[in-house]
């Protein structure tokens, strides 16, 4: 009863305080208000069984939602300031605040952190991504250690801020340290991440401090980037946009460079396509954007097409079975295709976007093959073509490894693939979503004969060999 009490007395002086004490003067305010509280008494003290903290949350405890009166506000905002939308995506962006209940745990997590960076020695070349798992940004990061401690023999600190595993770091190389850091950066807000990872950088001052889609690294960087820079060097790597359902262009480009550009001192993308959108749309300046081509290793068997089977016709696809490579696609032109089988490898990464790939299997000409471990664990000899289905990408090393290895590619024109696939030979369609562009191409590639399939090879290994082995790799850097 008490409790009921108190607020309902603080809802009326609420009530009397907005239509009423906030129209007076000042001094008359003062008078009634003081009055009111006097009138109320015990009422408005908070009773002595109410927690003087918020509690902390219990396990799987969700933030409330933005209420729908707030939403349609922004909407009608936005008119005037565009960031303003609210899009699925900016709205998953908000934090929720309560009354802090723990003031040392930023102070835990640095401490932690500090003594695990500590007993490795000096580093001087810090690399920050959230994990090192399977993937291209993954595998970019991993290029990019080998080369800082192989080639240019630095000593690498790979910083994971993710709570989540890390199955590659085993092939990080020597000389290059890992520290899984998301455990202890789990329990703090987002700024606060950025403060205890800020704190680290400025006390162990490395030459250069490097952000692979790191939440935690691009906020550091634009909340403490002036400070950040005074005695490291800063980089970032952008591969490509993200694209919401609705259509909107986000991610680390477009929701951070634009902020953190003044303190960057290189942003490197692993296209020239890329690289001028990302001047032509973003802003960023040209002599801060420098395309470097990743290197991929295998060579080649042979300088021509591997021979495809005997019999049906076999078209292989790899890669993530999520929104932004268009399983629903590649359905529709397995469809179109009953002449074809499709094996098809991969499986949803993105826990929030998987797939509704009922459309997949219902086709008797499409196997789902699961998971797999390398490009080489694919049974790639003897397919007829590789296919591609992504709707925005860098460029993929999915799609690098299979040309590196002769196979005949059809993919869409996006993202730096014309930079790889020669156009003249009908390999590249116009538009994710031309279902019967691709199903042409593929006929096309399936009826050339041996010399044909060997000077299509012989084009795109020719711009390997200039762009994407291990040396170019390195000059670049």
């Amino acid at each position: 009863m008490e409790g009921l009490l108190y607020r309902a007395a603080r809802r009326f002086y609420r009530g009397v305080d907005r239509g009423v004490i906030s129209r007076l003067d000042e001094a008359r305010a003062a008078q009634l208000r003081q009055a009111l509280r006097n009138l109320g008494g015990g009422l408005l003290r908070r009773p002595a069984s109410a927690p003087a903290v918020a509690p902390a949350p219990a396990a799987g405890w969700r933030p409330p939602a933005l209420p729908d009166w707030a939403i349609e506000e922004m909407r009608v905002q936005s008119e005037l300031e565009p960031e303003l939308f609210p899009s699925s995506e900016a709205l998953a962006r908000f934090e929720y605040y309560s009354v802090p209940y723990d003031y040392e745990a930023p102070g835990r997590a640095y401490a932690r952190l500090h003594r695990e960076i500590d007993q490795l020695g000096p580093c001087d070349h810090w690399l920050i991504a959230p994990w090192v798992k399977v993937g291209g940004a993954d595998k970019a990061l991993i290029a990019h250690a080998r080369a800082l401690a192989s080639d240019f023999g630095h000593r690498v600190l790979v910083l994971a801020t993710e709570d989540t595993d890390s199955p590659w770091a085993d092939r990080l190389p020597p000389g290059c340290a890992f520290v899984a850091a998301g455990a202890a950066l789990a329990p703090l807000a987002l700024t606060e991440q950025a403060s205890v990872l800020t704190r680290l950088i400025l006390q162990r001052a490395p030459r250069a401090v490097h952000v692979f889609n790191s939440l935690a690294g691009w906020s550091a960087y634009r909340a403490h980037g002036l400070a950040l820079r005074q005695q490291s060097r800063l980089y970032a790597s952008l591969f490509c946009d993200d694209i919401t359902p609705e259509g909107e262009r986000v991610g680390y480009a477009r929701n951070f460079a634009r902020d953190c550009a003044p303190v960057l001192d290189a942003v490197i993308t692993d296209s020239r396509s890329f690289a001028e959108q990302l001047h032509r749309e973003v802003g960023l300046a040209r002599d801060r954007l420098h395309p470097v081509y990743l290197p991929v290793e295998h060579a080649a068997e042979a300088a021509v097409a591997p021979a495809a089977e005997a019999g049906r016709p076999r078209i292989l696809w790899a890669g993530r079975l999520d929104r932004q490579k268009r399983p629903d696609v590649l359905a529709a032109i397995a469809a179109a295709c009953p002449e074809f089988d499709f094996d098809v490898f991969g499986q949803s990464v993105i826990p929030w976007e998987k797939s509704d790939l009922a459309a997949l299997r219902g086709l008797g000409n499409v196997r789902l093959r699961g998971a797999y471990d390398g490009f080489d664990s694919l049974p790639w000899r003897g397919a007829a073509a590789f296919l591609y289905t992504s709707q925005w990408d860098g460029l993929p090393n999915v799609v690098l490894e299979a040309a590196a290895r002769g196979l005949p590619v059809v993919a869409p024109a996006v993202g730096g693939l014309p930079e790889l696939l020669p156009p003249e030979e009908g390999c590249l369609v116009p538009a994710c979503d031309d279902v019967a562009g691709h199903a042409s191409a593929l006929r096309r590639i399936v009826a050339m004969d041996a010399r044909a399939r060997s000077t299509l090879a012989a084009r795109v290994l020719d711009r390997i060999e200039r762009n994407h082995r291990w040396p170019a790799f390195v000059a670049a850097l």
